[in-house]
């Protein structure tokens, strides 16, 4: 069992391999001044975001018809912060991960974890991830773990990926329980902040200190 323990001055980075959002993140991070003072650290998390839309009781039509506009909206926004998030990254469509390779993808970001790997190795993995043209698979994901020696580190040899979920779910339970609900996330000093435009506040956090 993995249980989550971090540093006061570590900043933790909760992301899905699957949202451009998440590997934007990720960049902007990289070139964060505060790294200098402050690790920061990735986790994957996988849940689905909340949909309140869906949630809410069902109830009058007009609050019904109220709903469905305010999902409209939430779901037209989002479609354009792909797009926008992923021509920051240079790209014109998302890339698009099996089951199987996103299993092994993220559990891969835990290996790392826990083997304290720094920013900039977590971003050489998924860098090379997110050149394969074709879809993203178990088998494209190892060749891209031993393609950069981190196989004979971490021993990723195991290719029942299936085997890896129940990690991966007790992680999102985890991060769940500190308060984490969707990724993109950041979390430092015991709290979360949903979206990685809370780095400014945790800036001050840093400077009060």
């Amino acid at each position: 069992m993995m249980v989550l323990s971090l540093d006061e001055s570590e900043l933790l980075v909760v992301v899905n391999l699957e949202d451009p959002e998440s590997i934007v993140a990720l960049y902007s991070l990289l070139h964060w001044p505060k790294r200098a003072i402050v690790e920061v650290r990735v986790l994957p998390f996988l849940k689905a975001p909340l949909n309140t839309a869906t949630d809410v009781p069902k109830g009058a039509p007009a609050f019904e018809a109220y709903k469905a506009r305010r999902a409209s909206a939430r779901r037209r926004y989002q479609d354009q912060e792909n797009v926008r998030n992923l021509e920051r990254l240079g790209r014109s469509g998302v890339w698009e991960m099996t089951d199987s390779g996103a299993l092994l993808g993220h559990d891969i970001l835990i290996e790392l974890f826990l083997r304290k790997a720094s920013l900039d190795r977590v971003l050489e993995f998924v860098s090379e991830v997110l050149k394969v043209t074709q879809k993203i698979d178990a088998r494209v994901v190892n060749q891209v773990v031993g393609a950069l020696g981190l196989r004979s580190d971490s021993g990723f040899e195991d290719h029942d990926v299936l085997t890896r979920r129940p990690r991966l779910i007790e992680l999102s339970e985890q991060l769940e329980s500190q308060g984490v609900l969707s990724a993109p996330s950041l979390l430092f000093r015991g709290e979360a902040y949903l979206g990685y435009g809370h780095l400014p506040q945790i800036e001050s956090m840093i400077a009060s200190k």
